[in-house]
């Protein structure tokens, strides 16, 4: 064998490890999934608004209170009535899907996306966008990689976003530049 052959034989395996290290790279998210679960982004107000009601004491003086106690509000009531617009996911291009819902709440003077109940395939590169219906997905407003294809997640809005414009909530596959599903959203 010439020296020629061997260094072509080398260098035609060093190419096919590169190739299957950079195959395992692209693909690798097809088949592991991300799941993440964060709290309703009010939840904390809520817990600490029950905390301080749950930790006044009687004065010296007052009489028990006999009436039973007010119900607190779930978080399931809260966030029904704090949602601004909501949609439902639907499948992106062939051979991807979602599923599961997108909704807007105000957090104090934050406006919150929050993604519920997420099953989306997953992929390289994946972001959420908002869009505007029509526009090409990489022209709207890119607030970052996905967290996670599964579960529940939340996302603050650039300050005045207008959402009756931005109305279509995306996840992209920047590298491919492909749609792996959206909600668009209307007013609750």
């Amino acid at each position: 064998m010439s020296k020629l052959q061997t260094t072509l034989k080398i260098a035609a395996v060093g190419f096919g490890v590169v190739l299957l290290v950079v195959g395992w790279w692209l693909l690798k998210p097809l088949f592991i999934d991300k799941e993440i679960n964060e709290a309703l982004p009010m939840a904390s107000q809520i817990e600490q608004g029950i905390e301080q009601t749950a930790g006044k004491g009687k004065e010296a003086g007052e009489m028990e209170n006999k009436t039973p106690a007010m119900q607190v509000a779930d978080k399931e009531t809260v966030k029904q009535i704090a949602a601004m617009f909501e949609g439902a996911f639907i499948d992106g291009e062939p051979g991807h899907h979602a599923k599961g819902r997108a909704v807007t709440l105000m957090d104090g003077d934050k406006t919150i996306l929050r993604l519920e109940d997420l099953d989306a395939t997953n992929g390289p590169d994946l972001h959420l966008f908002l869009a505007k219906p029509g526009s090409k997905t990489g022209e709207g407003i890119d607030l970052g990689k996905l967290k996670g294809n599964i579960g529940n997640q939340n996302y603050e809005l650039p300050q005045n976003t207008d959402l009756s414009i931005y109305s279509k909530v995306v996840i992209y596959c920047k590298q491919f530049s492909v749609d792996f599903g959206y909600s668009d959203l209307k007013k609750s």
